[in-house]
């Protein structure tokens, strides 16, 4: 999905962009997007990470990580509804929201400014939860969990926690049910680049098979299928993804 947007680098505005260009992406994308409706986990919100190294280039793409992350979050923000419609969530040193601006994917792509620098400070992501939440917009109208798009470098946390324990235990002191905390999926999605070498990835790891968490990595939004709302931790992702009938059809 995201090879839609590879041209948008050539043509730094969108009037330089071949009108022909133009509609045979917004048509793909709205394509693609009418495809992937179905799916029962389309309540995710992404979290786009814009630290510094997210400019660097995707392995096996000649796209930065960052714009990779981008179509993701234009695509997925088709789904969401309420109040956080057409949103997404910037975080590097610090998080805020978003929300796409313009007609056409198009336009709503060269109409963001964000920009990649700064740190990746996962948890200013949770406290702009926690500061909407006690802004008044009641917990049934938040999104369901969180896709978290990034080259997988957090910040560390205090304490010594994972960053998802410490996700877990902040959405709970914000004020949030317990159902809620418990039911939250957080997707950590690795695009991975050449930028910290071997270590890449690090940070991402949490103690154990933790509930409601999963790895992703690759650039296809059609990944998100998986979690079909049966699936609760990150083995019986493994195990549904090596049970597609396509492997089943593998002789050793």
């Amino acid at each position: 999905m995201h090879e839609l947007f590879t041209n948008c680098a050539k043509y730094k505005i969108l009037v330089n962009m071949p009108i022909a260009e133009q509609e045979t992406i917004n048509k793909q994308f709205q394509t693609l997007v009418q495809k992937g409706g179905n799916s029962e986990q389309t309540s995710l919100i992404v979290v786009r990470d814009t630290s510094s190294s997210m400019g660097n280039t995707a392995s096996g793409t000649n796209m930065s990580c960052y714009d990779i992350a981008k179509a993701l979050a234009l695509y997925f923000s088709e789904f969401l509804k309420g109040r956080f419609q057409q949103a997404w969530i910037e975080f590097n040193s610090s998080a805020q929201m978003h929300t796409w601006e313009g007609h056409t994917p198009l336009a709503r792509w060269y109409n963001d400014r964000s920009n990649y620098v700064g740190s990746t400070n996962f948890q200013s992501v949770i406290s702009l939860f926690v500061q909407l939440k006690r802004q008044g917009i009641p917990e049934e109208e938040f999104p369901t969990g969180i896709l978290c798009i990034s080259d997988s470098e957090f910040n560390p946390t205090q304490l010594k926690l994972t960053n998802v324990e410490q996700a877990k235990m902040s959405l709970l002191a914000g004020g949030f049910s317990e159902k809620y905390v418990s039911e939250f999926i957080i997707v950590l999605w690795n695009l991975h680049s050449n930028a910290y070498g071997p270590k890449t990835g690090k940070k991402f790891e949490t103690y154990g098979d933790v509930p409601n968490v999963f790895y992703f990595s690759g650039y296809s939004a059609a990944t998100i299928s998986f979690l079909t709302g049966k699936i609760l931790n990150t083995s019986e992702l493994f195990e549904a993804a090596m049970s597609q009938e396509i492997l089943n059809m593998i002789e050793l």
